[in-house]
Parts: structure tokens; sequence; C-alpha cells
């Protein structure tokens, strides 16, 4: 196989000096077509000149040469000689490549006929080939070449005997004209953008100007609502502040408002769960009996609560508050534990028997 539209001109028939020591563009980046004739259709297929292909023609030619001594590039005339009848004269040897932004480049030693014929204005074009062995498949109709089996000087768009066994030299090229710099770097920048945007290989320039467009108008639309939550971040912010601030507030004043059930030692620790939870540290301090005044009347004696029904209950129970034994059941467990602490944990570990404390309370108020 061989890139009909590879063609990269010396010189300029109108001037231009030609250095046989010098550098030149071996295969240039782009996207060129060519047609092949299948079962009586012709089919147009894409070979894909692009920076992976570059660098793998440049890989490959440093491998043959560590490989086969003495190894170069061959450059003939015309392609001939890819035909058993024609001479396989050589133009030049490549004895150097070089990947590049813009193509593989080589370095060449010529023999007086190439030399000649560039100088001369004999030719103007270098056409490389690559064979079917020598690309790799991007899916129907599109094929990367990976690597540079020869090149010819050539005046011509059609690379003739080179696009053998697939091509022949009577196929015309699709435009009729050889690929220029303007048409690589446009056919190179659309297959970019056709990446870029994820679209079909078949996009056409419409079809990308579209995403451009729609991809531009949700570049606005995310500007706009990076707007709007940085606004609404700020608003947070404050919201949260003054919340904090009311919060401390109002638990500074629930804890002035029950000091007589929270002693002193436990003040922090009602003032934690307070900040924690508000709505419920209050309904359990609103249960909380406050402290017994030292200023006590003399019982009335009652039927069965005499000495004798006192001694039925254990010791530190309360046989008519459950909730209550429950707590005094905690701080014989856990010395340390104040009463207030107890009964956080009793009523948080069985809301139900809190409940009917409270209750139990509102009923002898």
């Amino acid at each position: 196989m061989s890139t009909e539209h590879v063609l990269t001109p010396f010189l300029n028939r109108d001037g231009g000096a030609f250095d046989p020591a010098g550098w030149f563009q071996l295969v240039p980046k782009g996207v060129f077509r060519i047609k092949r004739n299948e079962g009586g259709k012709t089919v147009i297929y894409e070979q894909v000149v692009d920076d992976v292909a570059v660098t793998r023609m440049a890989e490959a030619f440093a491998n043959r040469q560590a490989t086969t001594a003495g190894y170069k590039l061959l450059i003939d005339f015309e392609h001939f000689s890819h035909d058993l009848e024609k001479s396989s004269s050589a133009a030049a040897w490549v004895n150097k490549v070089e990947a590049r932004v813009d193509g593989l480049w080589a370095q060449a030693d010529w023999s007086d006929e190439g030399e000649a014929a560039i100088k001369n204005r004999r030719y103007r074009y270098l056409s490389p080939v690559w064979l079917p062995s020598q690309v790799e498949s991007l899916g129907p109709q599109r094929v990367r070449p990976v690597a540079v089996n020869d090149a010819g000087l050539t005046n011509k768009p059609n690379l003739g005997a080179a696009l053998q066994p697939f091509w022949n030299r009577s196929e015309e090229s699709i435009s009729g004209q050889p690929a220029n710099e303007n048409q690589n770097n446009h056919i190179a920048m659309k297959e970019q953008l056709i990446a870029l945007f994820g679209l079909a290989a078949t996009a056409s320039e419409a079809d990308i100007l579209a995403k451009a467009a729609a991809f531009k108008n949700r570049v606005i639309e995310a500007d706009a609502l990076q707007g709007k939550f940085d606004t609404l971040n700020t608003e947070h912010t404050a919201f949260k502040n003054r919340h904090k601030e009311l919060l401390t507030v109002s638990v500074d004043r629930t804890l002035e408002e029950f000091k007589g059930v929270i002693t002193e030692e436990s003040k922090e620790a009602w003032k934690n769960r307070l900040t924690e939870d508000f709505t419920g540290t209050t309904a359990l301090l609103k249960g909380i009996k406050p402290a017994a005044t030292t200023d006590k009347k003399a019982p009335v004696h009652q039927p069965g609560r005499g000495a004798a029904a006192s001694a039925k209950k254990g010791e530190g129970e309360d046989e008519g508050c459950p909730f209550m034994n429950r707590v005094k059941e905690l701080q014989a467990a856990d010395g340390k534990l104040s009463e207030a602490d107890a009964m956080y944990h009793a009523a948080e570990a069985d809301p139900a028997l809190y409940e009917e404390y409270r209750q139990s309370l509102s009923a002898t108020e």
C-alpha cells in the first residue's frame, strides 16, 4: 500500500536551492485518500499519518538498521524498482530519519543521477511507499502506516506500481492534484477535532461546527452555574454562622433555666449535648426533678407506707419508678457517673421507659 497524495516537493519550479547533505521531508502528516477497485466497485480508503504513525516509522527504520548491517532506505525514480521490466537505479539512499512535528524527515546519500534530477528540475516530488504488511487497520476503509518500505521521485500524483498489489497505475487520483501543505494541515486539524469531540470518522465540517457550538454553549452555562453556586455557598456560610450564634445563645439560656437540675460538674457535658441535639436534650432536662431542698415537711403517715413497707424495697430501689431504678443501676455500675449523666443514658437506651417516667411526673404535679 502507498499514499497516493503523500507527495513532498523538493523545489518549486520557479526557484530554490537543493542541498544534497540537508534534511528533507520524507512523509508529511495528514490524512490521504486513495481509490481501490474492489469487485467492480470503487472504494475510497483513508491513510492516516499522525504522530503515532510518524513515531513508529522512525522506530521501524531504526530497528531495521540495528538488525541489518548497512541498511539504507531506497529512493528510486518513479517507483521503477517495483517493476521487473524497469530499471531499479537509485536516486538516493536514506541513512537517517527523524520524527518531527510535521512528519518524518530524512537525510540521504544522493547518487549523481538523483542529485542531477533534482537540481535540473526533472523531478519535483518525493512519494513514499508502504506495503500492506506495513499498515494497521483503524476501522473500515482507514489504515495507519507504521513503516516506510521505499520512496520514489515523481511528478505525478498517481504513484503507479507503488500501489501494487492492490492498486494499479491506471487508477486516477481523487483530486487530480498533489496535496499541498495547507490541505494536509486542514485535514489533520479536522481529524483532531473529530477525535476531540468524539464524532464519527465520517463527520462533516458542519457536524464539527455544530459540536463546537454546543460545547461553547455548555461552557457558558457552566460559568453561569458556577456563579450561582458561589452565591449560594456564600449565603449558606452566612446562615451557618448565624445559626451557630443563635444556638450558643439558646444553649446558655437553657443551662441557666435548668440550673436547678444541672450540677456544676455536669454542666459542660450538658452543654455539649445541647449543642449536638438541642431539642432532644431540652426535652430530657424537662423530665428531671429538681434537687430536693433542705426545707422538708414531716411526712404524713399513710397506711402501707411504714417501715414494713419500706423494708420490702432493695437498697437504692424505688418500686414506684422503674426509670429511676435503672438510673441508680447505671450509677452503681459506674461510680463516676452523675445522676444527670445516668438519666441521659437511661433515656437514650429506653425512650419508652423515660416517657413513662415523664408522664408520671406530670400526673403528680
